[in-house]
């Protein structure tokens, strides 16, 4: 059974004073009071689940990051490992390749000093093999002038030292065919040692081959790992959509003045809703900042995924002079004003009375600091300054 329009009426108008009820209201009353608190507990019971969800999805999302950690780490390890292995094969490489080129220039002198050599062992041959005639002229000579006896001792004598001579200049001709001989399998060493080299080369190039398709497969590899890092960034911005929010508070429609504070007799502020075009109480506190008092009713509450999230506004320090008429925006206080600061860092709006203000602009601050606690900080708490009075964590200069 609902509660008489115009004993609510009464109510309303003096809510401080004593008003007689039926036991029917009342137990209408609790039974309100008790879906309520069920609703309060089943409310609590969800947001502590979604609390252990929370928990778990920032767990998880920590074991992903560290996972991702690790990842970049071998990626950076395979990086420079690939890196200093490419480096050294290039350097060997080019150490080979200037090493190949200074032995195909002394490959490329020595063929042409062999060539040279070979022309020369050719008119040595040939003069040898001219030699060798004339030796086998002069020796049937000899034979011939023997044979006939019959000659002077002075010409034998002549014709044995020509024969002396032609014999030294045999073993002269043999002596330089020796050294050719020599020099010619010098340089067949030499060409010897340069097919070594170049089956020495072959051999490196099979090696850099195999260093390129190993920096091939680790290049794939790492392209892959890449694509897992992708497949984790995307899946750990799926599950911060899903982590919950703060609490979003219902915000009252009204506030107005009420009783006193039960702990401390300071003016209490009364705020309200509109349900169905009457009013509502939604919660009562005491503005006063030493004293914090806050009545049983609670704002209600829901979870909400950052989804559904509406866009918070960005907060800045606000500087409003009070006046007579309402709250005006300024950039700068000073002694003839009484200002309301709304500080968000602090979670702090300070009521500031500079020393030549008037009493009646301060005296309404409160009822408008109220309201930008209601509208724009709803967790902050209100401080009140004197000019001169300043703490050290005070926003702004006087100007």
């Amino acid at each position: 059974m609902p509660i008489d329009k115009d004993l609510l009426n009464k109510i309303r108008s003096n809510p401080s004073k004593s008003h007689k009820i039926l036991g029917t209201d009342i137990l209408d009353l609790n039974l309100k009071i008790e879906s309520q608190e069920k609703i309060v507990a089943e409310l609590t019971k969800n947001h502590d689940e979604l609390k252990t969800i929370l928990e778990n999805l920032e767990t998880e999302l920590k074991e992903k990051k560290e996972t991702i950690t690790s990842l970049e780490n071998k990626i950076n390890d395979l990086n420079n490992s690939l890196s200093t292995t490419k480096k050294d094969a290039e350097n060997s490489l080019n150490e080979k390749k200037e090493k190949i080129s200074e032995l195909e220039k002394a490959i490329s002198d020595k063929t042409n000093e062999l060539e040279e050599l070979d022309k020369e062992v050719s008119n040595k041959n040939s003069k040898i093999s001219e030699l060798e005639n004339q030796i086998n002229e002069q020796k049937n000579e000899i034979s011939t002038l023997k044979d006939k006896s019959a000659g002077s001792e002075g010409e034998v004598s002549d014709l044995k030292s020509k024969a002396s001579e032609l014999e030294g200049n045999v073993s002269e001709l043999e002596n330089l065919k020796s050294e050719n001989e020599s020099k010619i399998k010098d340089l067949e060493d030499q060409l010897a040692q340069f097919d070594s080299l170049k089956k020495e080369v072959s051999v490196k190039d099979e090696k850099i081959n195999e260093l390129n398709s190993k920096i091939d497969a680790a290049n794939t590899e790492t392209d892959e790992l890449n694509k897992k890092i992708t497949e984790l960034n995307n899946k750990i911005e799926e599950l911060k959509e899903q982590i919950p929010k703060k609490p979003v508070y219902e915000k009252a429609e009204e506030t107005v003045k009420g009783g006193p504070c039960p702990k401390c007799g300071f003016p209490t502020y009364e705020e309200y809703k509109f349900v169905e075009g009457e009013k509502q109480l939604i919660r009562k506190y005491c503005p006063n900042t030493s004293c914090g008092w806050r009545s049983a009713d609670r704002p209600k509450i829901k979870i909400m995924l950052t989804s559904e999230m509406p866009e918070e506004e960005a907060m800045e320090l606000k500087i409003y002079q009070v006046k007579r008429e309402g709250l005006e925006e300024t950039d700068a206080i000073n002694s003839k004003m009484v200002a309301i600061i709304s500080d968000p860092g602090q979670n702090i709006i300070w009521i500031w009375k500079g020393k030549d203000s008037s009493r009646f602009e301060y005296a309404d601050a409160t009822n408008q600091a109220a309201k930008i606690k209601k509208e724009k900080l709803f967790q902050a708490h209100i401080e009140r300054v004197d000019e001169g009075e300043e703490p050290e964590n005070f926003p702004i200069s006087i100007s």
